[in-house]
């Protein structure tokens, strides 16, 4: 006679089997995670080429599926379009910026001088009134030669950090395209090595996990991208009309630095209250500085985050300032732009599981007859 238990055993091996698949899954994609924290740090400022190629893949993947469903084209010629395409856009956005980028350093760099000497006037002002007119005239001299020395060290600074700067330039130049469409292209042959190599059971849970992660940090990436452009449009037409200096550079950096979630808000924010107070006699503009910012951050959290970005990658506040400032403090600006990606990827991770939990599918259990 059969026995009415003999299927109890075979489902308690699938239980077991997925519980084993998502605790797999997990740890795999903590580890990835962590290895691409490490091998970021190693590589340092060297590593930005890689970063923004893999962010560059992330918008221009639903493209090049695109490109191959409906036409059949090959991976090759799919890939240099794309990448051919994206090239052009930024491009013809550094084209267009050129000029006004151009006219507004020429207005920096005229009415700098005169700015300088009136905020210097203002802050000598500040100080005698506050503290008197104090005799020093027997340390001229050595003030003077300090700040000879002082200068000449700057400059040997500016020139060996111009040559840098023209060095990383042309790295970025030439690293992000070539690794851009090898990612497009042979990105499906590094991920099915990996895949061949996980446990059979494992891969369902694994892919899953992966798709989730990438999803995150597809929305993420795509929407912060449009929110640094819009956010940027907003402050140089608010600043320019509110006729704050440098309102057109002050803005675009505005705009750049909202990739960095609250933190570069903060700090651009403060750059521009202070020109402001030193620019202007009255307080009204001061206080139209302040409404651009206000409203461009009502906009940002009430419409364009919600919108661009999406509620599931959203974080909470907390964490995104956490974020930010762990991956500053880590490894500098470098670190504050991964903070949020990096949190995103864990938040993916952290949901699988809660899931998986909910599901019971984490929960540790005995096969019959399994001594304890």
């Amino acid at each position: 006679m059969t026995d009415q238990n003999a299927p109890a055993a075979p489902r308690t091996g699938v239980i077991r089997k997925r519980h084993s698949g998502a605790l797999f899954s997990i740890s795999f994609w903590t580890l990835a995670v962590f290895l691409v924290i490490a091998v970021t740090a190693v590589l340092g400022r060297d590593s930005g080429p890689f970063i923004l190629a893999g962010a560059l893949a992330l918008i221009g993947s639903p493209a090049f599926a695109s490109i191959r469903r409906r036409t059949g084209m090959s991976r090759t010629m799919a890939a240099l379009i794309v990448t051919a395409g994206m090239v052009a856009v930024i491009a013809l956005a550094l084209t267009l910026l050129a000029g006004p980028l151009a006219v507004e350093l020429t207005s920096v760099a005229d009415r700098l001088p005169g700015f300088l000497d009136s905020v210097s006037e203002r802050l000598e002002n500040a100080f005698r009134n506050g503290l008197g007119n104090g005799g020093a005239g027997s340390e001229n001299a050595e003030e003077a030669a300090s700040e000879a020395s002082a200068t000449l060290d700057l400059a040997e600074k500016w020139a060996v950090g111009g040559l840098a700067t023209l060095f990383d330039t042309i790295f970025f130049v030439v690293i992000t395209p070539f690794t851009l469409l090898f990612l497009l292209r042979d990105g499906h042959h590094a991920i099915g090595i990996i895949d061949r190599a996980l446990p059979t059971g494992a891969r369902a849970d694994v892919r899953e996990l992966g798709s989730a992660i990438r999803n995150q940090l597809a929305a993420y990436v795509r929407g912060q991208t449009f929110l640094c452009v819009t956010q940027a449009v907003t402050h140089v037409i608010g600043l320019w009309a509110v006729g704050l200096n440098f309102a057109v550079l002050l803005g675009i950096l505005t705009g750049l630095a909202t990739a960095i979630p609250v933190i570069g808000n903060i700090v651009m924010f403060s750059i521009c209250m202070v020109i402001a107070v030193f620019q202007f006699e009255t307080i009204l503009p001061i206080l139209g500085v302040a409404v651009v910012f206000g409203f461009s951050q009502l906009l940002e959290t009430v419409v364009l985050s919600p919108l661009l970005v999406g509620k599931p990658t959203q974080l909470h506040p907390i964490w995104v300032v956490l974020a930010v400032l762990i991956g500053g403090n880590a490894m500098g600006i470098l670190g504050a732009l991964l903070g949020l990606p990096v949190a995103a990827a864990i938040k993916a991770i952290l949901q699988f599981a809660a899931e998986r939990r909910a599901r019971g599918e984490l929960e540790l259990r005995r096969t019959a007859g399994e001594p304890r």
